[in-house]
């Protein structure tokens, strides 16, 4: 979904770097980023793509990949692509509990 909560049918490259911005930004709103995914979950329309997701996939990862699993999958609302992410987020309270165990 674009910021104004649209479906985008793009090309898998075009729905794979626009889902990927999407975590990135919530990712930061979270105190994170990609460099702390530890675990990803790809849905794939048809493993017909998945040369096309991984080409967009890659550029978004400059250390590394996390690890991966990728699904085939019929889609919801018949897009391509859908991302699920885990990773690590260092919250204020966490900070001070180590802090205080220090």
């Amino acid at each position: 979904m674009n910021e104004a909560d649209e479906l985008v049918r793009g090309t898998v490259e075009e729905q794979t770097c626009l889902i990927l911005q999407n975590i990135e930004a919530t990712l930061k709103a979270c105190g994170s980023s990609f460099e702390k995914i530890v675990r990803i979950t790809v849905w794939l329309s048809d493993m017909a793509h998945f040369h096309a997701f991984n080409n967009a996939y890659r550029n978004h990862f400059s250390d590394g990949f996390p690890a991966r699993t990728t699904v085939v999958s019929r889609m919801a609302f018949e897009l391509d692509v859908e991302i699920e992410v885990q990773a690590l987020a260092k919250t204020e309270q966490k900070s001070r509990e180590l802090a205080s165990c220090l």
